[in-house]
């Protein structure tokens, strides 16, 4: 699928970028990733949407034929607000993202590519600190298995030295600040994303016991695990078992403006249409 080059994608269409535009409902499947290595991005632009679509509408502010959205700097955790974007964008050689994506998609990874200074910026990373620019939200959380001990352990910003001291990671993988993890408690709920290798995906429902259970995740290239792109658009499920030992690094947003959420748990199903074993 051909992709646009951003003057292109911003001469495509206009958006007016209040509530009333984005879809009642935001579909992570419309996401689709360009040749930009944001898929650490992309996959916590799902899961929000899928989660908590309020957060993704609260980022947007209507500025007539642009928009202003509204970011975190994790140099400091502070606010800051991404002006005219829609008209304006950084100026490299990388594509963002194809045109079968929504605008309302391709806005906001254009402002975090503006807030990171430049598409370039946003080549590697993950899940926790795409959360944190969009949200604020500092409880961002870390699960690795430790291959010697063949057990997860938990890691994160809260500084467990300083009483209430969040780390300032950046804004960027390639930016300066804090770069390790220190080790956090257990969080009781959370929105994930999970990685294999080099590649987010977005964990959008658990159904079911953890033994016998499935796991619905989501690619934001538009595949699955087979290289099938055909009416799941780049969902599939897996038994929970397969889950868990393909990944082994997960992520967790704990929730948003201090509200908790949490991926959903329903009955296991018996055969989903679009899994993959």
């Amino acid at each position: 699928m051909p992709a646009e080059s951003i003057a292109a994608l911003n001469a495509r269409a206009t958006l007016q970028c209040d509530s009333s535009p984005l879809p009642s409902e935001l579909r992570p499947e419309e996401i689709r990733q360009g040749n930009i290595g944001d898929c650490w991005l992309l996959s916590a632009i799902a899961a929000l949407g899928a989660h908590d679509p309020r957060a993704i509408r609260h980022l947007f502010r209507d500025e007539g034929s642009c928009c202003t959205v509204r970011l975190f700097d994790l140099h400091d955790w502070s606010p800051r607000e991404v002006s005219n974007v829609g008209a304006s964008a950084p100026s490299d050689s990388l594509t963002p993202i194809v045109c079968a994506a929504p605008r309302w998609v391709a806005l906001l990874e254009q402002a975090v590519a503006i807030h990171c200074g430049g598409y370039a910026m946003l080549n590697g990373g993950q899940p926790p600190r795409a959360w944190a620019i969009l949200t604020g939200y500092k409880p961002q959380y870390t699960i690795k298995l430790d291959p010697a001990t063949k057990r997860y352990q938990i890691g994160g910003w809260l500084n467990p030295n300083q009483s209430g001291s969040w780390e300032a990671p950046g804004n960027s993988a390639h930016s300066t600040g804090f770069r390790g993890l220190w080790p956090m408690e257990w969080p009781e709920v959370g929105g994930g994303a999970s990685d294999e290798g080099p590649h987010a995906f977005t964990v959008l429902r658990v159904c079911g016991a953890e033994d016998g259970g499935w796991v619905q995740l989501f690619d934001p290239l538009g595949t699955t695990l087979n290289g099938l792109d055909g009416k799941g658009y780049g969902k599939f499920w897996l038994a929970s078992n397969t889950f868990f030992a393909k990944y082994r690094s997960i992520y967790l947003c704990a929730g948003v403006y201090g509200r908790d959420f949490g991926i959903s748990r329903e009955p296991t199903p018996a055969a989903p249409d679009d899994r993959s074993l």
